[in-house]
């Protein structure tokens, strides 16, 4: 990995008229601004449909695209909508995209694109069911019958359907097959504007850092299609779930909820599942974060039903055996080790074993340590900066929860003559040894913690909900950072 860097802004926090961010023009300008600031990648959170508490990590789908993210302007321009239909769309244009609102009308002026369009793009459309028929049918059965189902958690559905049998199957999709389609026309629209804007990063020489979570969402189609995959009993329920223990987050530990996978039933095809999402996302990403990476180590079980994380065990992961296999079936896809929370001997050993770059995030440096892997002069190239992630405070949250000590300490660290510590830190991050340094766009706005993106193991309205209005106050900023790129060597 080059030296560069890298702005973080989830595609649902840029701008647009109605209430989220899209892949549309505003989309385009902030690849402008990248290419003009000497940025080489944008990274994004996942870029799936977003589940329980809005959150990207708690998909319907580990394959499919947001449908929050089509670009309703586009839609128009190619005669699938009319500027009656937008005039008729109710959204809500300040700093927090509203969910519940978004969920009510984007899927109906949607199905208004689709009624006006899908025949004419019929041939279109059955090309890219092809191409995606690893994934794409059983999402869309599976999201027909969630919406038959009153949004239902497949858990809970009639036996026959929960068990795939096939007449049951048979049954659904000719009960069903408008919403099926509409799925279907759903996901090519997306994948059609998320391949249009690819095309201009390209131009621009502007790649993305995607992010992979670990783990799939319990009720997903990637479950139901393949429970075989995964920790269940012979019921079709689930026997332990995912998260960590207690940490620095949340003294009774995370408990996410996810299922865990069956990896002696995975180690069977080689990992075929895995190698499939891999290829998938690396069609878009130059990059791909990992979360959570110790997990393939060892991962923290806790028995499904608990209302905690305080008790569970580990068990280990598929290692470097794992890697090995990505590594042969995906060559060209580089990815970052996102190796931070408990991190052992042996997840170490792992990360070396595989080479891939870890994480470094200032805002765990300061602790006093000369050893703490954070601190700026312990910072190796093959590595990737931070301030913070989108699970840390935003940079002046942080810096306001700061006493005296601390910022002694801080000036101390750098070295460097800066009147205000967001600004140290800023140059302490362009500075780093790390080969690649990713800034978040609130930081560089620097915006408080009402702003913050997420707080782990909370469940609250403002959760990946913090949006931009407008471009204007960022895109003041280009000149300071093509000369912090530039002077870093990073552009």
């Amino acid at each position: 990995m080059k030296r560069s860097s890298a702005i973080f802004l989830s595609i649902s926090s840029l701008p647009s008229k109605y209430g989220i961010g899209t892949l549309g023009k505003e989309a385009y300008k902030f690849v402008d601004f990248l290419k003009d600031c000497g940025f080489s990648y944008w990274q994004i959170l996942p870029f799936n449909p977003t589940g329980f508490g809005n959150s990207p990590y708690q998909s319907f789908s580990t394959f499919a695209g947001n449908p929050y993210f089509i670009d309703l302007k586009e839609l128009k321009k190619e005669g699938l909508l009319s500027s009656y239909d937008l005039s008729k769309y109710k959204y809500v244009d300040n700093d927090f995209v509203d969910y519940g609102l978004l969920y009510q009308e984007k899927f109906k002026i949607l199905y208004k694109a689709y009624k006006k369009g899908y025949f004419s793009l019929e041939k279109e459309i059955n090309k890219f069911s092809e191409e995606n028929s690893y994934w794409l049918d059983d999402y869309c059965l599976f999201m027909a019958i969630k919406d038959y189902l009153n949004g239902c958690s497949f858990l809970y559905w009639p036996e026959d359907i929960k068990r795939r049998e096939e007449k049951a199957l048979v049954h659904y999709r000719n009960l069903l097959k408008d919403k099926v389609e509409f799925y279907r026309f759903i996901q090519y629209v997306f994948y059609k504007q998320l391949n249009n804007l690819i095309k201009y990063m390209d131009s621009k020489e502007i790649k993305f850092i995607g992010d992979l979570p670990i783990y799939v969402s319990m009720d997903s189609s990637d479950v139901w299609s393949n429970v075989n995959l995964f920790l269940f009993d012979g019921e079709y329920n689930p026997k332990l779930v995912a998260g960590v223990p207690p940490d620095y987050f949340s003294k009774t530990g995370q408990l996410w909820g996810n299922p865990l996978y069956n990896y002696d039933e995975m180690k069977k095809d080689n990992y075929a599942w895995w190698v499939q999402r891999v290829k998938h996302i690396s069609k878009y990403c130059k990059i791909v974060r990992i979360d959570h990476f110790r997990g393939f180590e060892s991962f923290y079980a806790i028995k499904y039903g608990k209302n905690d994380a305080m008790k569970g065990k580990w068990i280990e992961g598929p290692g470097v055996d794992f890697f090995k296999v990505i590594k042969g079936k995906c060559p060209d896809v580089e990815i970052i080790a996102e190796d931070l929370g408990i991190i052992t001997k042996k997840v170490k050993l792992l990360i070396e074993e595989c080479g891939y770059p870890g994480m470094k995030i200032l805002q765990f440096a300061f602790n006093g340590k000369k050893s703490n892997p954070y601190l700026p002069k312990n910072h190796i190239p093959n590595s990737v900066c931070y301030i913070g992630t989108h699970d840390n405070q935003t940079l002046k949250g942080f810096v306001d929860s700061l006493d005296e000590t601390d910022i002694d300490y801080i000036r101390h660290c750098f070295r460097f003559k800066e009147e205000k510590v967001e600004n140290l830190l800023i140059r302490g991050l362009f500075n780093s040894k790390s080969n690649l340094v990713v800034i978040n766009a609130c930081d560089m706005l620097k915006l408080n913690d009402e702003y913050r993106l997420n707080i782990p193991s909370k469940t609250n309205d403002k959760n990946w909900s913090f949006r931009l209005v407008s471009f204007k106050e960022l895109f003041k900023l280009k000149n300071k950072y093509y000369k912090l790129n530039k002077k870093n060597n990073r552009v």
